[in-house]
This record gives C-alpha cells, sequence and structure tokens, in this order.
C-alpha cells in the first residue's frame, strides 16, 4: 500500500503537477494565424500507414506521429527523431485559453479522432480550470477530420470527461466523467456515499455527436474497456469500485439500476472522498473473460470477472498503475506505471492468471511518467506515451518486447497523455 489519495489531490497524474511552474500558453500556429480557415497541413495518408494520435494536454494540442518514421529513424533510445511528428495542431473551442484535451480514440476507418475537452487545466488563467477532475464547466467531445485536420463536428458533456472510447464495431461513443467536483460537494454536505457522488457514462452516437444515452455510474469513474462485441463495458470507479455496464439493456431503455453492477474491489474499500485503490484505468483481457483494473494509489491490479462480475486476484505493480493493453496473442498485459517508471510486463496464464514476465524501467530523459502502452508489429514492439515533466515537451517511445529497448522517440508536446491508432485501409 503505498497510501491514500483523497480528493483534495488530484488522483493519478496531476498529483505531481506545480501550477506555479506551468509555461506560458503556447500555439502550435503563429498567433495570427490561430483563427485562419483550416489547420497545419498533413501529408495524406497511405494504405496500411499507421500514425499514432497523441492528445497533448496541457497546449491544447494534438500530435501525428507516423509510427514507421519512429521505428525506423532511430540513432539512439535518447535522440529524438524529429521527423517522425508529422503535424502538431491545435484544438479546442477557445483558442486564448487552456482546455485540456484529454484522451483521444479513433474510429477503425482512420477517417475521425475523438477527443475529450476536460476544460480542466492547473494555472490556466481566467476560465472554470482546475486540477484533472476538478473544472467547473462542462466538457466536450470534438471530431477532428484526420485528413485536414479540422474539428467537423462538437457536443457538450458532463464535467470533466476522463476516457473516451469507440465500440470495437465503431456504432458506439463513450465517454466517462472523472468529476471529482461533484465528490467534494457532496463530502462538503457530509455525504459519503450514495447517488449525490455518481458521474455519469455518455453514449453518443459517432457519426452524428448525438447523445443518445446517459447512465449513472459511479463516483468519478475514469478508465473504460469494452468486450469484443461492445455489449458490455467495465469501468474503474474512484470509490474503490468497478462498474460493469450492460450497454446492449442500456441502448434497449432499461433503467440505470437494472444496467450498471459495481462490485468493491477490495475487502475494506475506501470512499470517492478517500480511496485505498484509487482506481483509474481498465485494461480488457483475451477473449473478455478478465477486466483488470489498475490502482494509482495502492500500485496495484485488480482482476474483475466480467461475465460473474466478482473480484478475482490482486496483483502489486512496481509503481502506480496507469494504462496498458493486451497482446494480439493474449498472452501478455503491458501496463505503464508511474512513481517507479517503466513498463510492467505480465505473462497471462491459464483462466487470467497473471505472473510477472518484465520490468522495463525508463530513465526521465527516455521516457518520464509513463501514461499508457500499446501493442503493435505483431506483438514485437510497445507505443508508450510518456507525460515528461509537464513544463516541456512529453514523448512518444518505441519498445522493443524481445529486449525491452528502446528503439526510437519522438517529442510532442506539453503532458501528452493518450494515444490513438489510426490505419488507413
Amino acid at each position: 500500500m503505498r497510501g491514500r489519495l483523497a480528493i483534495v489531490v488530484a488522483v493519478g497524474v496531476s498529483a505531481c503537477l506545480d501550477p506555479q511552474a506551468l509555461p506560458p500558453l503556447r500555439f502550435d500556429v503563429p498567433v495570427d494565424q490561430v483563427w485562419r480557415d483550416g489547420a497545419p497541413a498533413v501529408a495524406p495518408a497511405v494504405s496500411g500507414e499507421r500514425r499514432l494520435i497523441v492528445t497533448n494536454s496541457l497546449d491544447d494540442s494534438v500530435s501525428v506521429v507516423s509510427w514507421d518514421g519512429l521505428i525506423n529513424g532511430a540513432v539512439d533510445n535518447a535522440a529524438d527523431n524529429t521527423a517522425a511528428q508529422l503535424a502538431r495542431f491545435p484544438v479546442g473551442l477557445v483558442p486564448f485559453e487552456r482546455e485540456g484535451p484529454h484522451h483521444v480514440t479513433v474510429d477503425p476507418a482512420g477517417a475521425f479522432a475523438f477527443i475529450g475537452i476536460s476544460n480542466f487545466v492547473p494555472g490556466g488563467g481566467s476560465g472554470p480550470h482546475g486540477v484533472h477532475g476538478g473544472g467547473t464547466a462542462d466538457g466536450r467531445v470534438l471530431k477532428v477530420d484526420l485528413a485536414t485536420l479540422r474539428t467537423v463536428a462538437a457536443v457538450r458533456v458532463d464535467k470533466n470527461p476522463g476516457d473516451i472510447r469507440l465500440s470495437p464495431d465503431g456504432s458506439t461513443l463513450i465517454v466517462s466523467h472523472f468529476d471529482l467536483v461533484r465528490v467534494a460537494e457532496a463530502a462538503a454536505a457530509g455525504i459519503e456515499r450514495g447517488p449525490e457522488l455518481d458521474a455519469r457514462l455518455a453514449l453518443l452516437d459517432p457519426v452524428t455527436l448525438e447523445r443518445t444515452r446517459f447512465v449513472s455510474l459511479c463516483p468519478a469513474p475514469h478508465g473504460v474497456a469494452f468486450t469484443s462485441d461492445g455489449n458490455t463495458l467495465v469501468s474503474s470507479c474512484l470509490s474503490d469500485e468497478a462498474a460493469v455496464v450492460d450497454l446492449a439493456a442500456a441502448k434497449a431503455g432499461a433503467a440505470d439500476a437494472d444496467v450498471v453492477v459495481r462490485l468493491p474491489l477490495l475487502d475494506a474499500p475506501g470512499t470517492g472522498q478517500l480511496p485505498n485503490c484509487g482506481p483509474y484505468a481498465v485494461t480488457m483481457g483475451p477473449a473478455d473473460r478478465t477486466a483488470w483494473v489498475s490502482c494509482y494509489s495502492s500500485g496495484e491490479l485488480v482482476a474483475v470477472d466480467v461475465a460473474a462480475k466478482t473480484r478475482g486476484q490482486t496483483v502489486a505493480l512496481p509503481g502506480l498503475a496507469v494504462f496498458g493493453d493486451v497482446s494480439d496473442a493474449g498472452d501478455v498485459l503491458a501496463i505503464a506505471t508511474q512513481d517507479t517508471d517503466g513498463l510492467m510486463l505480465l505473462q497471462i496464464g491459464a483462466d487470467d492468471a497473471l505472473s510477472a514476465r518484465q520490468f522495463i524501467p525508463f530513465s526521465p530523459d527516455v521516457c518520464g511518467l509513463p501514461h499508457t502502452a500499446l501493442f503493435l508489429d505483431g506483438d514485437t514492439r510497445l507505443a508508450v506515451v510518456c507525460e515528461g515533466n509537464k513544463r516541456e515537451p512529453g514523448r512518444v517511445i518505441a519498445v522493443d518486447v524481445a529486449s525491452g529497448e528502446v528503439i526510437g522517440g519522438v517529442s510532442v508536446g506539453i503532458f501528452p497523455d493518450d494515444i490513438g491508432l489510426q490505419v488507413t485501409p
């Protein structure tokens, strides 16, 4: 146990942020061009090309990184392959205020990216921005055309969008809301548990961005993961719980109480105001049997049996657990860790039992505060997003799974926090 994390400190990646040390607001295009019609140009993607779409939450930008350029142009593991970043373009609705783009997902055709605008940024000056989860203005979801890098649609959602993900078939867009404001307001009223703390899960149509349903979920839900058929979703809940959501029932109009099942992740769970585990991210396992919930407070992974809706194995990691991925072969789980910065590889055995396989540590100059990992190239490589010190550009790196070596890296924007894969048919 690494200590309990109260909501007065931003859960997860914002806990180390010094608002007084933030850089001045910067843009990736000249100020006199901010309002121009269009966006920075990017070369058209060719068939089979893979690009990484990275949200940079402290400079309101999105980076487009060529995966092939990243792995083919490396000199050494600390060097920047600057040519791998094809474009970095501003996003948001208010050009002269930080809005905190937070997390991204790309449609199966590689045509559009969906980005959550969280309206949180520590020290962001005027406006309703605070620490992660502390924004007091409603969030937004943006739909960005990846051919032109222009925002083509936007819709309002609840405060503090957390994770944003598309169902595997691309038919449903899901947004969680890491709403610490709601939890704090309940605490101020002397309410420790109950619906007053619960944020909602938004279901949207990715074509029109129509909000098709909101489901009351749990306190400060953040990471979400779909089953492969798109009918079930598992979410982290800050109250040391996981929520299993029957999306098929939700779409059919069932009541919230018949859609959501919550289960504790600890024998002695904390509360939304003072969690012991600090659930933050969710990774779905092979064959949809198990979802692993990352505990940012305790540095543990807790298994959830998706069908039975019960808690399973708990595994301690070397650092604080963030986001990860499962290999296509279904035999390895990779989880980014912070505090002890690195990448933990775990072997997935029978009945999804986990055992330690390898820990890959990162030095600050190579990858400070790794946030998420993504398997690529037939499970032989991993793309990793590195937050960095949140005052200078973060990085995206490529890791060789067999050797654990970093084989490429590129600087992106300030405080990158998520990665979406664009594959052109």
